[in-house]
């Protein structure tokens, strides 16, 4: 199951790449305001949905890591929840977001799947706060404190966007447009999302290349 690994590593990296390239290809989504969902329903919109799948394969192949491969209630909890986020970034891949700004009366029950699969990411962010854990717990090399950093940057982040949404919101009778520019503030969330199932792979995979080495040390030493 450690294949699993190097393959969340992978597919986030790959997710950064598409939608990094797609900011470039279209150049109708205002990213000041609109966000990465509306790039699904433009001429480039088959980069967005492979996007979307490979942050979900991400996060799907992490989570199956979590689940059959370590030890602990605590990251098993986190392998769930981590999963939960995958279905919903599938989903989010087939089902088209509608325009932003759409007002909620107006909203095709394509765009209402997406919305409430795009709610599911939340579960992401959350289950980052019991991988942490486990690795501080369980990992004794310092690539733990990469992931404590990047933990903590994501969250900070996820605040930072909470907060801007909220105020910004409430001005315009929770109207998406123009007037409410946290477009690029939900980018680096995600961005962070990704970086964050890069590094935890990463630490994982190392604490894992730890254990084997020190398991055959010890056989030698017995031989």
């Amino acid at each position: 199951m450690s294949r699993l690994l190097p393959m969340s590593k992978w597919s986030a990296c790959l997710f950064v790449v598409l939608l990094t390239a797609i900011h470039f290809l279209d150049q109708q989504v205002d990213s000041s305001w609109q966000p990465i969902s509306d790039f699904a329903i433009g001429p480039w919109g088959w980069i967005m949905k492979i996007a979307f799948a490979s942050l979900g394969l991400s996060f799907l192949s992490l989570g199956m890591n979590a689940i059959a491969s370590q030890k602990g209630i605590l990251i098993k909890i986190g392998g769930t929840l981590l999963i939960l986020a995958a279905l919903g970034s599938f989903v989010g891949s087939v089902f088209d977001t509608d325009p932003a700004g759409t007002k909620p009366e107006a909203m095709t029950t394509s765009g209402q799947i997406h919305a409430a699969a795009a709610g599911l990411l939340g579960f992401m962010v959350l289950s980052t706060i019991f991988f942490t854990i486990h690795v501080v717990r369980t990992v004794t090399t310092n690539a733990r404190w990469y992931l404590v950093a990047a933990t903590s940057l994501l969250w900070v982040a996820e605040f930072v966007l909470i907060g801007v949404m909220a105020t910004m919101l409430s001005k315009t009778d929770g109207q998406m447009g123009p007037d409410t520019p946290f477009g690029w503030h939900g980018r680096v969330v995600i961005f962070l999302c990704a970086l964050w199932c890069v590094v935890c792979a990463m630490t994982l995979l190392a604490g894992h290349q730890r254990d084997v080495a020190i398991h055959q040390i010890g056989n030698n030493n017995v031989r």
